[in-house]
């Protein structure tokens, strides 16, 4: 009996922990259009992985027009982590939308306003308006990243109070 009071008591603190979406950083992409999950990007973000032209990016549409990485997988932490390192970024989800808003600001500026960045500690996240948009970021950002000489000459120019780290 005991045991099983204990059980309700940690499955009731599990409920009561939970948090809803966090709606700050709106730039006009509205709550409806937005997934009710995070995308599950495990095993789709590895570096052998041929068929995703957007890597690191996963672009999903189920619910809304999500684009996603999860930094902290073996493969993006090794590849990446080390250059925002090399930079004094901390390569947090808040280091990558700080990176990705100075890359765009320079190389596509119209796109920041249908984009909602929404990152995490372990996780980018970004919603776009619509899919011409989550495609274009795909394809922007996603060749920069792939990159690695064009993504550092963003990162050494890239201003380090932006990055939220």
């Amino acid at each position: 009996m005991l045991k099983l009071l204990f059980l309700f008591g940690i499955a009731s603190l599990i409920e009561a922990c939970e948090t809803p979406p966090n709606p700050r950083h709106q730039t006009g992409v509205q709550p409806a259009e937005r997934p009710a999950h995070r995308p599950r990007t495990s095993g789709r973000n590895d570096s052998t992985n041929k068929t995703n032209p957007y890597y690191p990016f996963v672009l999903s549409s189920d619910g809304g027009y999500t684009i996603a990485v999860e930094i902290e997988t073996k493969d993006i932490m090794a590849r990446y982590t080390p250059l925002f390192e090399k930079y004094g970024f901390s390569g947090s989800g808040e280091s990558w939308a700080g990176l990705i808003r100075h890359i765009l600001a320079t190389k596509d500026p119209a796109l920041l306003g249908h984009l909602d960045f929404d990152p995490e500690a372990g996780g980018f996240f970004a919603a776009a308006d619509n899919e011409k948009t989550q495609k274009e970021f795909g394809e922007v950002v996603g060749r920069i990243f792939q990159d690695i000489p064009t993504l550092e000459s963003y990162m050494k120019t890239a201003d380090k109070s932006e990055m939220n780290d």
